[in-house]
Formats: structure tokens, sequence, C-alpha cells
């Protein structure tokens, strides 16, 4: 293939919406290779989820018993935790699954979408170069946990703040702040 040629496919497999069915298919590999959930955290945010589900938004967390959060509990990832709801009406394990294989997806199509608007050149390398730096990021994006929100939102708020555009930055500190409870990091 002639180099002009290489240039013009990586060009047009830049679109993010390729990025976002490629980084969609990745993680639904990576997340149904084997039965389970990775990690015990999961399954901790399934059962919020699930308890929101059928009690609506709660006060208290009895089964934290020796926990500050069973009689005050104040959720720092709510956001995450009513997103997942609908996902996890036939199989909750399965269901949450999909739920993060998803979010992973936007999140890399926000990371591309990010570099699109700075006119970053090689899109799809950056993208590669981002899965293939190790199992970290890819164990990371995997586990059914709100960090990949985490992500997902300080990219955007990086984006609205060096764009200058402050409502966005507003509503995305806002949704940021209902789905983490390290939120505080889009504001600096």
């Amino acid at each position: 293939m002639a180099p002009g040629a290489l240039r013009r496919v990586l060009r047009e497999a830049s679109g993010t919406p390729a990025i976002a069915v490629a980084a969609f298919g990745i993680f639904l590999w990576i997340q149904f290779s084997g039965p389970f959930i990775t990690g015990d955290d999961p399954y901790y945010h399934i059962a919020v989820s699930q308890v929101y589900s059928k009690q609506g938004i709660i006060k208290s967390f009895p089964w934290m018993q020796f926990a500050i959060q069973k009689e005050k509990f104040g959720d720092g990832h709510f956001l995450f935790h009513i997103a997942m709801i609908p996902f996890l009406w036939r199989d909750p394990i399965q269901g949450a699954k999909v739920y993060s294989v998803i979010l992973a997806a936007i999140g890399v199509a926000v990371f591309a979408s990010v570099l699109k608007s700075f006119r970053v050149p090689y899109l799809s390398l950056w993208v590669l170069l981002l899965f293939s730096s190790g199992p970290f990021f890819l164990y990371r994006f995997s586990v059914v946990r709100p960090q990949i929100l985490a992500v997902t939102f300080a990219l955007l708020s990086f984006w609205a703040v060096t764009k200058e555009r402050p409502f966005p930055v507003g509503l995305v500190t806002f949704f940021y702040f209902l789905s983490y409870s390290s939120a505080h990091i889009a504001l600096i």
C-alpha cells in the first residue's frame, strides 16, 4: 500500500462512530469472555442499583452494619447506579456487563472526539495507542465501576474548559458530581 493510500485509510477510519463501534466490539469480547464480573466492587454497584429499582431513593443502607453509611447513606455514585437499573431487569450480571461495555465505548468515543476537536492528526493511531497502553487501561475500562464515567466526564470537562464553553463546563460538572465521588477533579 502506498503511503498516500495508508494516510487516506487512517483518515477515513478516524471517524468517531467507527472508533466507538470498534471499542464496543473489543470491550464486548473482553466482558463476555467469561461468565463472571471482575472484582468485588461491581457486585456492590449491582446491588445498590437493584435496591434503587425496588425501593426508590434510600436514606439508609442497613447492609453496611459497621460503616457510617448504615444510618446516613449518601451515594457518591448516584447517577451511575440509576443509569444501570434498566440493564439489570433480566440478568443482573449480564446486564451489568452490557452497561459496562456501553460506558467504555462511550468513553473511548469521547476520547476520540476530544482529540478530533483539537484537530489531532492520525486519530486512529492515538486510539490504538490508548488500547495498547497496557493492561491497566483495559482492566479499568472493563470493570463495572463508576471510574469509566469519571474518566469520560474528566475528558469532557477538559474539552469544555479548554474550549472556554461555560455552559458545558457547568453541565458536565453537574453530571460528574452526580456520578462519581471525586467530581471535584472537573473543577481543577
